[in-house]
């Protein structure tokens, strides 16, 4: 199985830091980025990592960027702190990389939870992106987001 570095950008996160972070527990290395928060976040994230940075934000690329540059594996998992990796997703992220992919990264389609309900329309769902990729082959684009 290849190594996997989990990167979590923050700022006032504590609602979500700790599920998240649970939720990729399975990674072998979890780095949080913290944009300077006022609230837990930083001591959440530090009771399950040692690999917290606290950083002046810089936008979402610069900051997700920051923590791949501090990873010591190549293959990198990037998600948001308000995202959680489902039993299923674990599952799939787990075989897929049982051995050297032969691709450079992985899209992962994200559900939205709003007003209760999850999106399934709308263009919302599935909002595919790469989210498991090889940081040898490839960044996180400096875009608007």
């Amino acid at each position: 199985m290849i190594s996997i570095s989990a990167v979590v950008i923050t700022r006032n996160e504590a609602i979500n830091i700790t599920d998240c972070l649970k939720s990729i527990d399975f990674v072998d290395e979890l780095i949080v980025v913290d944009s300077e928060s006022t609230d837990t976040t930083v001591s959440l994230a530090r009771a399950l990592t040692p690999h917290v940075y606290i950083i002046p934000w810089q936008g979402f690329a610069a900051s997700k960027n920051f923590g791949i540059d501090r990873a010591r594996n190549n293959w990198i998992l990037s998600i948001d702190a308000d995202e959680r990796v489902s039993d299923a997703l674990r599952a799939a992220i787990i075989a897929a990389t049982h051995q050297e992919p032969a691709v450079a990264g992985f899209e992962i389609s994200r559900r939205t939870w709003y007003l209760r309900r999850w999106i399934v329309g709308g263009g919302w769902y599935p909002d595919r992106g790469i989210r498991l990729f090889d940081r040898r082959q490839g960044r996180i684009a400096n875009v608007p987001v």
